[in-house]
């Protein structure tokens, strides 16, 4: 998971490994059987997020209230096929810091040797999740902050 943000100053990358979920789908080789129910589960741990600068990881994870909500938390239930192969639209239930939001987007979905992978990106707004833009001196983070997910994980048997 990255997440990229952009201020006055320089743009800002911050990576987070160690997600945790699952995905609960019906699989025809490696594409999910339409009409059938499917559901994924993404959290994230902020404190695994990080950009290699330190103060401003200690102030991103400030910002979420990490201590309070120690991931953000992403759902996608019955996504919609695509006309291309293995896309879908998604309505993603985004938590950040105990508030909850629906975000409409796509996604990538595929089943190939074992693993479940999938690809989005999205864009959020801060404000929407009661988050003001942090400010200090002369620098300004953009409300505006694009999730781009690339994960990969081991079908249960």
């Amino acid at each position: 998971m990255t997440i990229f943000g952009e201020s006055n100053v320089r743009a800002v990358v911050e990576k987070a490994s160690g997600l945790s979920g699952y995905v609960d789908a019906t699989w025809w080789g490696d594409r999910l059987v339409p009409g059938t129910p499917a559901f994924l589960h993404l959290e994230i741990p902020v404190a695994r997020l990080t950009s290699g600068d330190h103060a401003h990881d200690n102030e991103f994870r400030r910002l979420l209230s990490s201590r309070s909500f120690p991931n953000i938390v992403t759902e996608v239930r019955n996504p919609t096929p695509l006309e291309t192969p293995n896309r879908f639209a998604a309505r993603y239930n985004v938590g950040v810091r105990g508030t909850t939001r629906v975000v409409h987007g796509e996604l990538e979905m595929r089943q190939r040797d074992g693993r479940v992978s999938i690809d989005g990106e999205e864009t959020i707004d801060l404000r929407d999740f009661d988050i003001r833009p942090p400010q200090w001196l002369w620098f300004r983070l953009s409300p505006q902050i694009r999730f781009s997910m690339h994960v990969v994980a081991a079908l249960a048997e």
